[in-house]
C-alpha cells in the first residue's frame, strides 16, 4: 500500500525534518508570517525570493501550524463536498467542490513534508519583497539545530503550480529504489491522474466556466469515495480505473493525498509530536459526518 512503500518511507523522512516532534497550539499561533517577523534579519534575498538558516524548532512549529491549518481547510471542504454529492442537486458545483477538496489536500500533504505553498508577507525582511504566494522548501542546514528555509515567489497560477509540484513529489516517490513493481505502478498511475489528459486545474475550468452547458441537464458521475473503505481499495482503484471522468480523478486524488497525509500525521504522533487537540477534534467531526470516510483519520 502507499503508506507501506519505500517511497512513503522517504516521504516520512522529509516530514521528520520539516515537522520534527513539536507541539502545536492554536491559542499561540506561530505561522510563517510570524517567523519572518521574528527572524527577518537573518534572511538573504535570492533571485527567487528569500532564504535563511533558522532555529529548527521555530521553523518546525511555523510549518506544522501551516500544515495543520491547510488540513483543517481540506477536511472542511471534504465534508461540504460529501454533503453536496449526497443530495445530488447541483452536479456542476459539486464537481468544483470536489476539485477544491483535492487542491487543499494536495497542499496540506506537501506542507507536511516541507514543500507546498503559502501566502505570506515578507516585507519585514525587505521592502523589495511583497505579499503573495511563495513556494516552501525546507532542508537540513549546516549548523547544528538549524534548518534551511527557502521561499520562492510564484508568479503563475497557484493551481497549476500546486498540481505541478504534487506531480514532481509523486514522481519522486515512484522512483525510490526500494519500491516494488506494484508501488511504482500505483505512484505512476497517480501521477497520470494529476496531469492527464489535462491538468486537474484545466479540468476544473472546463466544468466551472462552460457557460454553454445546461446546468439542469448535468448529472452526477459514478462516485468513487463511497466505494473506497480503506487505503488498499484506493490503491486498487487507482490501478484499475480506465478513462476516468475529471470528477473521478478529483476523488481519487483526494483519497490518495488524504491517505499519505494521514500516514505522515501518524508518524508525527509516534515521534512525540502533538497536534492542537481542539483543531484535531474539529477535523474528526468533519470526517465523522461522512460515514464512509472515517478511515481518513487526520
Amino acid at each position: 500500500m502507499l503508506t507501506r512503500s519505500a517511497g512513503f518511507a522517504d516521504l516520512e523522512q522529509l516530514s521528520t525534518v520539516a515537522l520534527g516532534r513539536v507541539a502545536l497550539h492554536h491559542k499561540q499561533p506561530f505561522r510563517l508570517d510570524q517567523l519572518l517577523e521574528a527572524y527577518g534579519s537573518v534572511f538573504s534575498l535570492t533571485k527567487a525570493g528569500l532564504e535563511a538558516d533558522l532555529p529548527e524548532e521555530a521553523l518546525q512549529i511555523a510549518l506544522g501550524t501551516e500544515a495543520e491549518t491547510a488540513t483543517d481547510r481540506f477536511t472542511r471542504q471534504l465534508a461540504t463536498y460529501d454533503s453536496l454529492s449526497g443530495n445530488g442537486k447541483d452536479p456542476l458545483w459539486t464537481a468544483v467542490t470536489a476539485y477544491y477538496a483535492g487542491f487543499f489536500a494536495a497542499n496540506a500533504l506537501m506542507l507536511a513534508c516541507g514543500r507546498g505553498f503559502v501566502n505570506v508577507n515578507p516585507s519585514a525582511v525587505s521592502a523589495a519583497t511583497s505579499r503573495g504566494l511563495y513556494s516552501v522548501s525546507v532542508s537540513p542546514a549546516s549548523g547544528a539545530g538549524q534548518l534551511n528555509l527557502a521561499l520562492s515567489k510564484i508568479d503563475q497560477s497557484s493551481h497549476r503550480a500546486t498540481w505541478h509540484e504534487l506531480q514532481v513529489l509523486v514522481d519522486f516517490l515512484s522512483a525510490v529504489a526500494g519500491n516494488g513493481p506494484r508501488e511504482r505502478q500505483t505512484f505512476t498511475a497517480l501521477s497520470a491522474l494529476i496531469a492527464r489528459p489535462a491538468w486537474l486545474s484545466q479540468a476544473r475550468n472546463e466544468i466551472n466556466y462552460d457557460f454553454a452547458r445546461d446546468p439542469f441537464q448535468a448529472s452526477l458521475w459514478p462516485r468513487e469515495l463511497p466505494h473506497l473503505p480503506d487505503e488498499a481499495a484506493v490503491e486498487a482503484r487507482i490501478l484499475t480505473i480506465i478513462a476516468p471522468r475529471a470528477e473521478q480523478r478529483f476523488e481519487l486524488v483526494i483519497a490518495s493525498c488524504a491517505s499519505l497525509l494521514g500516514g505522515l500525521f501518524q508518524g508525527f504522533a509516534r515521534r512525540g509530536g502533538k497536534m492542537d487537540p481542539q483543531r484535531k477534534q474539529r477535523r474528526l467531526g468533519c470526517i465523522a459526518a461522512c460515514p464512509h470516510l472515517t478511515w481518513l483519520m487526520m
